[in-house]
């Protein structure tokens, strides 16, 4: 499938188009969104605060004419705002992408979509584990390839390298989810 195509699919229904393939997912779970809602809030706040871009939940990232991801989490500096329309983000992958795992995407958003937003000039990648509650890091090495910066549970803080300015506590990433501390 292509772009075209992919554009022409109903909104709103949680596709991603990776290789010229289309997967769509059911909604994810409560705790997932809860999950979601807390990494965009806390994007959100700090981007109000300091001007230094946008946080939005699942848009489509259109890279190519085979791939067109939705990370559940992006955040796009002020530079990379010029590439963000009402369809999304096109040419270039977010700053930051995140993506909560779960048992049925893990395989693809440790993968596939790993290797494009690196690809496509993801300054860092966060993969956040609801089960255990823990934040893994990842961020281009060497070879362009992610490579991991660290894993961060609760009570623990990192910097994030692509918002600048911005220091993440996790406790605050599983704010509101619903998980036991």
């Amino acid at each position: 499938m292509g772009y075209d195509a992919y554009r022409a699919l109903p909104e709103g229904a949680g596709y991603d188009l990776l290789g010229g393939l289309c997967f769509r997912e059911p909604m994810p779970t409560v705790d997932h969104q809860l999950v979601v809602d807390d990494i965009v809030g806390l994007l959100r706040r700090h981007a109000r605060r300091t001007g230094v871009g946008r946080a939005c939940r699942e848009i489509d990232v259109h890279l190519d004419a085979e791939n067109c991801p939705a990370p559940d989490v992006a955040f796009i500096s002020t530079a990379r705002l010029p590439m963000l329309n009402h369809h999304g983000l096109h040419g270039i992958a977010p700053d930051l992408c995140a993506e909560v795992l779960s048992p049925r995407t893990a395989r693809r958003d440790r993968g596939a979509k790993a290797d494009l937003y690196a690809r496509y000039g993801c300054r860092e990648y966060w993969l956040v584990d609801p089960e255990e509650p823990a934040v893994e890091v990842l961020r281009p090495g060497a070879d362009g390839a992610f490579d991991r910066a660290g894993r961060f549970r609760r009570g623990e803080l990192f910097d994030c390298a692509a918002v600048p300015g911005l220091r993440v506590a996790v406790a605050e990433v599983f704010a509101d989810d619903g998980l036991e501390p």
